[in-house]
């Protein structure tokens, strides 16, 4: 594939978005009371002829048109869906529903945070006492409390509109030694899937951390054409690190037999568009003389592990991350304090704590210089601690100085948990970060 060449990567129709409701109660959901449901949340709602073609396993179906935009969906009810099983995302068990009401919309490529917003917001307010909400295309299943939490914060978090899962391949007993990244959700907003292909076993959370931030930035952006190089961050514009992305199949070429990743593999993780188009995240030259392998970017990887580089991002994205970063501030101070009471006297923390934030480049500008500290200190809105690496910009500020930011201050923040990185935008996962940590 010549770079410049982006047809290989281009969505021909998105798949609707489908949301799985649990419904409260053992009588099934009648036809009625779900329409009057929705429009007691929404307010408006036109309702249209009754569906007549529908598979057997649905009680019935209805077409109406939501909103003061009208948005056509569509609702429906039929009998509950598993959810015993331990989900791809390791969400906690949510409680079984003996019927669900299926909820099925067109996504808004272009406003992609906040109509999904929109999706969930009216699932939570039309079915109050709803048992779950599944979202088949995203693997994701929430509870009530889950969803509360989503919806409680002035945006949605990263990571709702997708997910990021990893296929492990096994040897000897249960090592595991490579794995299949990839986001699904991403094919409702006509986006391909990202993907990383023979990731080794010590990168498998840096690799769904630099996924997030790539999904997070290009269902903004264009992606570019397959081999035009994807700057991904670094220190300074000068030393930046470069990816490029190629289509599924030209990377999985030389996979080895077995290895996840391969076509018999997606059929049980990705919904079938996304088989079809789906961009692997590679190393920005490919490997070999003769027979040119497109590999995983490890060098990238280890790089981004040492959390002493900054990712470059949207300007959306930076916006919404420092949001949601002051927003979990609260979540950051509680469990750094967790790691501290779970910390052997004398002995390091267990986690490691990053706060991202800003230097003036010059006033006339307006630039900025992003900057990184590793805490040791957090206390109310403040946070003390030392420089990752020199500001680049600023003389006075060397690595290892020690710098105090306050809350309103910061753009991003980060923990490194034995479990894997945990960003501001997962602010949750925290709580059973720490809970972990403290039962070692």
């Amino acid at each position: 594939m010549e770079a410049g060449s982006n047809h290989a990567l281009r969505i021909a129709g998105q798949p609707p978005t489908i949301l799985m409701v649990g419904w409260g109660s053992a009588v099934p959901p009648a036809r009625e009371d779900v329409i009057e449901r929705v429009r007691q949340a929404t307010g408006l709602l036109e309702v249209g002829p009754a569906a007549t073609n529908i598979p057997a396993d649905m009680l019935w179906g209805q077409p109406v048109r939501v909103g003061a935009a009208a948005e056509l969906m569509g609702f429906w009810a039929q009998p509950g869906i598993d959810v015993s099983a331990p989900n791809l995302l390791g969400q906690p068990p949510v409680k079984p529903a003996r019927w669900c009401v299926g909820i099925q919309a067109m996504a808004d490529a272009q406003h992609p945070y906040e109509w999904y917003a929109r999706l969930l917001g009216l699932a939570r307010a039309s079915f109050s006492d709803l048992a779950f909400v599944s979202d088949p295309l995203s693997g994701a299943i929430w509870g009530p409390e889950d969803l509360d939490f989503i919806l409680a914060g002035p945006l949605l978090p990263d990571g709702v509109l997708w997910s990021t899962q990893a296929a492990r391949a096994a040897k000897d007993g249960n090592e595991a030694v490579a794995a299949w990244i990839h986001t699904a959700g991403l094919a409702r907003f006509a986006r391909p899937e990202l993907e990383m292909l023979e990731v080794p076993h010590h990168l498998i959370s840096t690799a769904r951390f630099l996924l997030d931030e790539l999904a997070d930035r290009f269902i903004h952006e264009p992606l570019p054409p397959p081999g035009v190089p994807i700057p991904v961050g670094g220190e300074s514009p000068d030393e930046f690190l470069w990816v490029v992305v190629q289509p599924w199949e030209l990377a999985a070429r030389f996979l080895p037999a077995g290895a996840p990743g391969q076509r018999e593999h997606r059929a049980l993780f990705l919904d079938s568009s996304a088989i079809a188009v789906s961009a692997a995240v590679c190393a920005a030259q490919p490997q070999g003389a003769f027979a040119r392998a497109w590999t995983c970017p490890i060098g990238v990887l280890e790089r981004i592990r040492t959390g002493a580089i900054s990712i470059l991002q949207s300007d959306l994205a930076m916006k919404r991350r420092e949001v949601l970063a002051q927003y979990g501030w609260p979540e950051l101070a509680l469990a750094f304090q967790d790691a501290r009471r779970a910390r052997p006297s004398q002995e390091p923390l267990p986690a490691r704590f990053f706060v991202q934030t800003s230097l003036p480049i010059d006033a006339a500008s307006g630039r900025f210089e992003s900057i990184t500290l590793e805490i040791d200190e957090i206390e109310g809105d403040r946070a003390v601690g030392a420089l990752l690496h020199d500001a680049r910009c600023n003389p006075h500020f060397r690595q290892g100085h020690r710098i105090e930011v306050r809350c309103e201050k910061v753009t991003d923040w980060f923990v490194e948990t034995p479990m894997g990185r945990i960003g501001s935008q997962h602010r949750r996962a925290l709580r059973s970060a720490m809970a972990a940590i403290a039962a070692r």
